[in-house]
């Protein structure tokens, strides 16, 4: 019975050493960077690897801005050395604070038209709630 036991335990945690993190989440997908969207409205196929993506549809894939008008967040010092955040629809190749991985205080973000941003959501870019 001991020996069930230990295989039994030895076989659980062989299965959560091989589990991802992220919940096994792939590039692009929920919790691993911003969302990139097609024109037809799916998800981009992205490859964090390369910093490319790409749409079935042939449409250039975007990260869509929270705000209600379309226009990009804005994040006055919200970056660590204190500049502003600059985001755009590219945030792959194009990080709001200059470099892949510096992340700014999305606390310090907001819409011009005061759509109001959830928090902790995204990247300040489109998951905001609209106003």
């Amino acid at each position: 019975m001991k020996v069930l036991f230990v295989l039994l335990v030895c076989s659980a945690a062989v299965a959560m050493a091989q589990r991802r993190p992220g919940g096994g989440r792939g590039p692009g997908g929920r919790g691993r960077g911003p969302r990139y969207t097609c024109d037809d409205g799916e998800k981009a196929d992205c490859d964090r690897a390369t910093k490319t993506c790409t749409c079935a549809d042939g449409s250039t894939p975007l990260v869509r801005s929270p705000c209600a008008d379309g226009a990009d967040v804005q994040c006055p010092g919200a970056c660590p050395d204190g500049s502003d955040a600059i985001f755009s629809s590219d945030p792959i190749n194009n990080p709001p604070c200059g470099e892949l991985g510096v992340k700014p205080n999305k606390k310090l973000c907001s819409c011009a038209d005061g759509t109001e941003l959830g928090p902790g959501r995204g990247n300040g870019r489109g998951n905001g709630r609209r106003g």
